[in-house]
């Protein structure tokens, strides 16, 4: 059956979504793996984790002009990430 994270990159600064971020999903499960997404004009991302013994996952997500942000996830859900500015 499966589960999904899932949520938006947005900035933390005002919480507007970002577009173009690549997101990734990484775990220490053997076998596990998924292909890195790029955030539309709404922020979102979405992957499907067939299997829950591979949780915890990590999302990593990075854009340039931005602190790469990481999140980790324990079980599916809907929680979003923000990303920094980087200082200029």
């Amino acid at each position: 059956m499966g589960t999904y994270v899932r949520g938006r990159v947005t900035d933390c600064r005002d919480a507007t979504p970002i577009d173009g971020a690549d997101v990734q999903l990484t775990t220490k499960a053997p076998g596990a793996g998924w292909e890195s997404e790029q955030t539309g004009g709404d922020g979102a991302f979405v992957f499907k984790v067939e299997d829950r013994s591979a949780m915890p996952v990590i999302l990593t997500a990075a854009k340039r002009g931005y602190q790469t942000a990481q999140k980790m996830y324990s079980t599916g859900s809907e929680e979003g990430v923000c990303m920094r500015p980087t200082s200029r």
